[in-house]
């Protein structure tokens, strides 16, 4: 049987595509159709049959299984995902796993199709071999903070130099503390770095086994707030040093049921107008706080004041794309990552630009430069105060 090779079709050719494929399947010719086509022609209302049950996984078993994160916990809380599931026959589960690499194999396994995963699992998974697309943010600009005994006379991050510093190596906070360390003119030679868990490192600080640690904001205010130690430094100022949660949706769930994968992309982008509106603010902090062990008020300590649309922004800008390859470099330099992954081939944002464009919201939010710095969009922002 021979076959023949269709060049890529505009969104309006779709239909006379896929007449003029089965009329040559007619006269026994096969036809050859770019994966993609096929893709953008289902996710616009081409013929798809859903899928019995979506899940969704991230590290976010506390109080109650299905907690998620970011947009994610919006578009399940707020209805965004049922409301766009509805009549469908699709049921929406959602699996919170206890910790992060869990996520990561599950979706190697094919366990759950979407996840909610920080930039280095994610990228350290799809350089493993495990075929994932990043298709938008959930969560932006999460922080780190170094956390001192209270009587340290460290003060700054310059100060550390020579000292023991404790950090979860193969976790997020190891690129965000290499990141620290490097604006700050240092690297992790200049350190005594220390591997050990957060929950851990609080206790050995305690006893004096080490001069401080880098922990993310769940652990490092209620440490201060204890008076286990002090916050030295936070990166609430310094958008480059933080760290972003992607949407990361299986490549074959995605290649199978692109109108599907769609209909999440255009919930979840919902979800992020509903976040940027500064009426909803308190409820969104109540939300994410819900379920959690984490108290009210340091989430809004951490958030910092006025509009969320920094965090909850679902825009691939060049500030995401230039934490990727950052997160990358870092983690080469460090010995994390073996095999390259090609960002462009792996950040998909087909999905995303067409949710964007259905609901007219193109320029709704700003887009960030590489430097975290806002430029345009209707949206309100309001920078962080540092808490030093």
């Amino acid at each position: 049987m021979s076959s023949l090779a269709l060049p890529a079709a505009r969104p309006r050719s779709w239909v006379i595509l896929g007449v003029a494929a089965l009329l040559l399947a007619a006269l026994g010719l096969s036809v050859l159709i770019p994966q993609r086509v096929f893709e953008a022609a289902q996710a616009t209302g081409g013929v798809e049959v859903p899928p019995p049950v979506i899940r969704f996984g991230g590290p976010g078993a506390y109080k109650q299984n299905q907690k998620m994160w970011g947009l994610l916990e919006v578009a399940r809380t707020k209805g965004f995902l049922d409301k766009a599931f509805a009549g469908t026959g699709t049921r929406l589960q959602f699996i919170g796993f206890t910790t992060v690499p869990m996520v990561g194999e599950a979706l190697a396994s094919g366990e759950i199709d979407f996840a909610g995963q920080g930039e280095l699992i994610a990228l350290l998974s799809r350089s493993a071999g495990t075929r994932t697309r990043v298709i938008m943010p959930v969560s932006r600009g999460e922080n780190a903070y170094l956390v001192v005994p209270v009587g340290s006379p460290i003060h700054r991050v310059e100060d550390i130099r020579g000292k023991r510093i404790a950090f979860m190596r193969g976790a997020y906070i190891h690129i965000q503390t290499l990141r620290i360390l490097a604006d700050h003119g240092l690297s992790e030679k200049d350190i005594v770095p220390v591997n050990l868990d957060p929950a851990s490192a609080a206790t050995v600080m305690a006893s004096g086994g080490i001069d401080g640690t880098f922990v993310g904001g769940q652990l490092a205010l209620p440490m201060r707030d204890r008076g286990v130690g002090r916050i030295a430094y936070s990166t609430r100022n310094e958008p480059r040093e933080t760290a972003q949660t992607g949407l990361i949706v299986s490549d074959a769930f995605a290649r199978r049921y692109p109108g599907t994968t769609q209909k999440v992309v255009d919930a979840m982008v919902q979800a992020a107008r509903c976040a940027a509106d500064p009426r909803h603010r308190e409820e969104l902090i109540s939300l994410w706080v819900y379920g959690t062990d984490r108290s009210l008020a340091n989430v809004k300590e951490d958030l910092g004041p006025g509009p969320l649309t920094a965090r909850t922004s679902p825009l691939i800008d060049p500030f995401v794309l230039s934490q990727y390859r950052n997160t990358q470099a870092f983690a080469q330099q460090a010995k994390l990552q073996r095999n390259p992954v090609d960002l462009g081939g792996w950040i998909d944002t087909t999905f995303l630009d067409r949710a964007l464009r259905r609901q007219g919201l193109e320029n709704f939010w700003p887009r960030f430069d590489p430097q975290g710095r806002p430029h345009g969009g209707a949206a309100q922002f309001q920078s962080q105060d540092n808490d030093r």
